[in-house]
């Protein structure tokens, strides 16, 4: 018993907030029986803390190259780039694939995602 109460608290330590909101939405109730194997579900789901929803989507289709596709399309006097509905992607990215959870005590956005 005492050395898992140690291993909890040395992943707490280690990951902060982040794993405190894994373990309590995602991970608890899991098929995942030991501290070691929550430890690595989350470092495999979890995608960093952002500013916001927002800031995590526009980052993803900047690491993935859309975005400089898309300023190469000119739709009148505007680049597709610019016609981007965030809101949509942010929504779509939530039913598939994506969790997105507010730290309540400064805002963040934690990002995790779901296997």
């Amino acid at each position: 018993m005492g050395k898992s109460i140690t291993e909890a608290k040395r992943i707490i330590n280690q990951y902060g907030t982040a794993f405190k909101m894994y373990y309590k939405d995602i991970a608890c109730g899991s098929r995942y029986e030991s501290l070691e194997d929550q430890e690595d579900s989350f470092n495999e789901c979890y995608q960093g803390e952002y500013d916001s929803p927002e800031d995590y989507a526009e980052q993803y289709l900047e690491d993935c190259g859309i975005m400089d596709q898309l300023r190469k399309i000119k739709i009148g006097h505007c680049t597709a780039d610019q016609m981007i509905d965030l809101s949509g992607f942010i929504r779509d990215l939530s039913i598939d694939s994506v969790h997105f959870m507010i730290d309540p005590d400064n805002g963040s956005c934690h990002v995790f995602y779901r296997f």
